[in-house]
């Protein structure tokens, strides 16, 4: 047997006949032709194919896979997969969204949708809506109100319009009063030839409608003739007229009852139970009166017609309502009253006295006129007793000052120098070119809320009550004055007695803390969210500077307070 041993590399040929040449080495560059089938695993420092390098995958493992399904890294070369977040079609679908919102569109924000607070940062606000310190909130725009209670319509008191129910609707009875109309006036209809819609419509054009398109019923007959019914129509006749003064004429007039006039006119030969033959009584001159429903004559009443003057003789007294004329001399035998005016264009002379209620004219010749408690500057009027003039001290005209002690009432009042009173009634108008001091009032607003039981001090010019009064609990006096009276209105219930006080005091102290109580008013107050009124009846309760505060001791909770004080300051001598 022959050995042939070989030192050195032995390199083998490629074959695929099994034999040793077609073993692959792991130390020199080999170029493998057809596959190769590795039962275990293949390792390698790199392995390179045509399309590059192959390096080890960055996942190795996917748990829970299926398909649509987004894969999430373990961190460890592993991914797993959930059937709650997946991706298809463009659309990533997810049970739960955590973190910024910014870039999601079709939101719904509500219900359990979002677990916490959503930033309004975040969000894509559209036209009416704003962020306010990253909250959500609705910008009001005119006419429209936003508040704690939800978006509302801001309606003007006197609009005409009114908040019905949950509806606003229009209301005649929330509008201002016009007394008298003008063409141009306008009213809100309905237009049926537009579907109803709301339209508006002037008076103008309302009375041309019901002038061209509505039929009026016209007045019968001629001008003056009196309207009567006729077959459902006016009508009118010649023989019922009236001229339009105090003149009424028709040809027959019946009456079942009685016809009465204080005059009447015409021929009267129709009228029965009249005498047709009348006697004058007396003797001849007598003048005619009613005696018992006859006729009468007096020798104490006589005209005689026959004298070269007529003279109408009257023996006794003379009376009349009206005017009494006498174009000549009269001579009277006793007293005589006149009702009226006694005028003459001649003298007037008497032996002993003339009186009146009243005379007119000059009396520059008057003498021995007496006037009483007489002294120069002062003012004459009536006396107290009948028919005597006096004078009263205070009463003065000193040039230019005229000086009343008392209350003046004039429809005008004018000075041009000033005018001092110590009260002033004015039911016109006032035109003052100075200055006007005087006793004022002036009202001061608190709105403010409080759940406490505890009695409180309202605020002044802030919404902050306290019980422990502060610099914002009080207000400074302008003048000396008092409290008129306080109307409080509380959302909270209270069913018994409310006590209001006002507080004072001149000390040198921050607050009215201490201070004394001028006046305590006591109310009782039944319902809640009504106005009840507090009336005090002191005359002064603070002077100029004083610090002025109103404390209020409720019975339970006020809860939202709304409260007016009318303040009178006293002007006059500041």
């Amino acid at each position: 047997m022959a050995y042939n041993t070989l030192r050195g590399t032995v390199n083998f040929s490629n074959s695929d006949t099994g034999s040793i040449e077609s073993m692959v080495d792991n130390y020199s560059n080999q170029t493998i032709a057809g596959n190769k089938t590795f039962s275990g695993q293949l390792s390698a420092s790199s392995i390179t194919t045509d399309a590059g390098s192959i390096t080890p995958p960055a996942i190795t493992s996917i748990t829970n896979e299926a398909n649509n399904r987004v894969l999430i890294s373990s961190g460890d070369g592993e991914a797993y997969a959930s059937a709650d977040l997946t991706f298809g079609n463009s659309t990533l679908t997810a049970s739960y969204y955590s973190g910024s919102a910014v870039g999601l569109t079709g939101l719904e924000i509500g219900g359990n949708n979002v677990n916490g607070e959503l930033s309004a940062s975040h969000l894509y606000l559209g036209d009416g809506m704003r962020s306010d310190s990253e909250r959500l909130s609705i910008t009001a725009a005119n006419g429209i109100t936003v508040g704690a209670s939800g978006v509302g319509v801001d309606l003007s008191s006197d609009g005409g319009l009114a908040l019905t129910g949950s509806q606003i609707r229009v209301n005649p009875y929330d509008a201002t009063n016009k007394a008298s109309m003008s063409n141009s006036d306008s009213f809100i209809i309905s237009d049926s030839d537009s579907s109803n819609v709301t339209k508006k419509a002037t008076l103008s054009t309302l009375a041309t409608y019901m002038q061209d398109n509505l039929t009026f019923a016209a007045p019968g007959g001629l001008d003056n003739q009196i309207q009567y019914r006729s077959s459902g129509n006016f009508a009118g006749n010649s023989s019922l007229t009236f001229d339009g003064t105090d003149t009424l004429t028709t040809v027959n007039v019946t009456a079942s009852g009685h016809v009465s006039s204080s005059f009447f006119m015409g021929d009267g030969s129709g009228l029965t139970n009249v005498s047709a033959a009348l006697v004058p009584a007396g003797v001849d001159t007598n003048v005619q009166f009613n005696s018992g429903s006859t006729f009468s004559g007096s020798s104490n009443l006589n005209f005689n017609y026959a004298a070269g003057t007529p003279v109408l003789q009257i023996t006794g007294d003379l009376s009349a309502s009206n005017d009494f004329a006498v174009g000549r001399d009269s001579l009277f035998g006793r007293d005589t009253t006149v009702i009226g005016d006694i005028i003459s264009y001649g003298n007037v002379s008497a032996s002993l006295n003339i009186s009146a209620s009243n005379f007119y004219g000059s009396g520059q010749e008057l003498t021995d006129l007496p006037i009483g408690n007489y002294t120069a500057n002062r003012l004459v009027f009536c006396g107290a007793s009948t028919n005597t003039l006096d004078a009263f001290s205070g009463l003065t005209w000193a040039n230019p000052t005229l000086s009343v002690p008392g209350t003046v009432s004039a429809t005008n009042v004018s000075s041009s120098g000033g005018l001092n009173a110590t009260s002033l009634g004015v039911s016109g108008s006032a035109t003052i070119s100075g200055s006007l001091r005087a006793k004022s009032l002036f009202t001061t607003v608190h709105n403010f809320a409080n759940a406490g039981l505890a009695a409180y001090y309202i605020p002044f010019m802030s919404t902050v009550e306290a019980t422990t009064p502060t610099y914002l609990d009080h207000m400074i006096a302008p003048a000396n004055g008092r409290l008129v009276k306080a109307f409080a209105r509380l959302s909270g219930d209270q069913s018994g007695s409310v006590i209001v006080d006002v507080h004072a005091t001149s000390a040198a102290q921050e607050t009215i803390q201490g201070s004394d109580n001028k006046e305590r008013v006591t109310v009782t107050i039944n319902h809640a969210n009504t106005t009840y009124t507090f009336a005090t009846s002191g005359s002064q309760h603070f002077t100029e500077g004083d610090i002025v505060g109103i404390r209020i001791d409720p019975l339970a909770a006020s809860d939202n307070v709304n409260v007016t004080c009318v303040w009178e300051y006293d002007f006059t001598n500041t």
